[in-house]
Order: structure tokens, then C-alpha cells, then sequence
């Protein structure tokens, strides 16, 4: 399914040396798969991946927020203000988004949806979902869903134009 290939694509760009941090969300783990971990685990991958970030990531004060917004803020969207831009686009993975515990569903898609123009254009966002997202909040999380892979779409392609 889509989680076989997203390990291929991860494989290749791997080798290519595109990629700097992913995360495969997992139903049957959900700590593992809460948006908290989640941030938490591709801001470890990138401070031993992209150059710069980890004494980025240093000169921001330690945060013990749970909160995605505020983890996003203290974890991505400030330090990597500091990061100097590689040539080429790297690429975050984060498949089946689906898998994440219900609740954190709508805040993590929101997150992303609102948060993705900050991070810089050289950063690369690539999620992987089932079309039909569990939606536990009737017609309004359905609404929601629905939104947030219709902006996702339109944000990343105003990354790739920006990037060419």
C-alpha cells in the first residue's frame, strides 16, 4: 500500500541524499503516532541530518510543550530561520497521517496547513494519507480534512514555484 511506497520513495531520495527526517505513523503505536512525538521525532532526525539546525535548535530556549503549535514554533519555524539554505530542496516524509490517534487528527492537519508557508522554501513537506481521513467530528472534521489536503496541495505547489 501507500506506506511500502513511501519506503521506496524514502529509499531513493535517501540515496540521493534529499531527505533529512520522516516519520511513519503507526495505528497500533499511539504514542508513537501522537502530533507531540511526532514533531519530536523529526526535529531528532533533523539535528542529525541538515547542518546548522542542532546549534539552531540550540539557541532556542528548551520547551516542554505539547501543544503542536507551540512545538512547531520552538522546533521548526524558529531555528530554521537560522539554517543556512542547502543548493538543492530537502525533503520531511511523514506517512499515514491517517494513523494518528483521532483526536490529534484535525490539530496536526491544521497545523501543517497553516504553518507550511513559514517554514523556509527549501523545505519540502511530503504526507501520505488515506483519501479518507477518520473523521470523528461529523461533517465539520470531514469539512476540515478535506481543506487541509486541498491547501497542502496548493502550499506545496507555491513551493515548487518558488523553487524553480
Amino acid at each position: 500500500g501507500k506506506s511500502v511506497l513511501t519506503a521506496a520513495l524514502l529509499d531513493r531520495a535517501l540515496r540521493l541524499g534529499r531527505v533529512v527526517a520522516w516519520h511513519f505513523c503507526r495505528h497500533d503505536n499511539v504514542q508513537q503516532s501522537a502530533p507531540a512525538s511526532l514533531l519530536r521525532s523529526l526535529a531528532a532526525m533533523l539535528a542529525h541530518r541538515l547542518p546548522g539546525y542542532n546549534e539552531a535548535l540550540g539557541e532556542v530556549p528548551p520547551t516542554t510543550a505539547t501543544d503542536p503549535k507551540e512545538l512547531f514554533e520552538a522546533l521548526f519555524q524558529n531555528p530554521l530561520k537560522s539554517v543556512k539554505a542547502p543548493e538543492k530542496p530537502l525533503l520531511i516524509i511523514i506517512d499515514a497521517l491517517d494513523e494518528i490517534p483521532k483526536e490529534g487528527q484535525k490539530p496536526l492537519l491544521t497545523l501543517i496547513v497553516k504553518q507550511l508557508s513559514r517554514l523556509p522554501s527549501w523545505l519540502r513537506l511530503l504526507v501520505t494519507s488515506r483519501e479518507e481521513v477518520r473523521p470523528t467530528g461529523g461533517s465539520e472534521c470531514k469539512h476540515a480534512c478535506t481543506e487541509a489536503r486541498v491547501r497542502l496541495n496548493v502550499l506545496a505547489a507555491g513551493h515548487q514555484e518558488r523553487a524553480e
